[in-house]
C-alpha cells in the first residue's frame, strides 16, 4: 500500500497548489489529482520518483510506509 497521505501531507506543508507541483515536477496536475485521491492506485514508479525529488520526501517513505516506523 503506497502511503499517498506523504505527497499530500508535504504538498499542504509547503502550501503548494496541485497546479505549481505540476509545473515543477513535470507530472500532470490530474495525474497529482488522481493519486491524491486514491483514484489511481499504481501510478507509474517514474511519476512518484518525480513527486518524492520535488518535495523533498524519501520514495521509501511512499513505497514502504512501515519503513519510517523503523528508523
Amino acid at each position: 500500500m503506497l502511503e499517498i497521505n506523504s505527497i499530500r501531507e508535504k504538498r499542504l506543508k509547503n502550501e503548494w497548489s496541485q497546479c505549481y507541483l505540476a509545473k515543477i515536477s513535470g507530472v500532470p496536475q490530474s495525474t497529482i489529482s488522481q493519486i491524491e485521491s486514491g483514484l489511481r492506485p499504481y501510478p507509474r514508479f517514474e511519476s512518484m520518483k518525480k513527486l518524492a525529488e520535488a518535495l523533498e520526501i524519501q520514495l521509501e517513505d511512499i513505497f514502504l510506509p512501515s519503513h519510517k516506523d523503523m528508523n
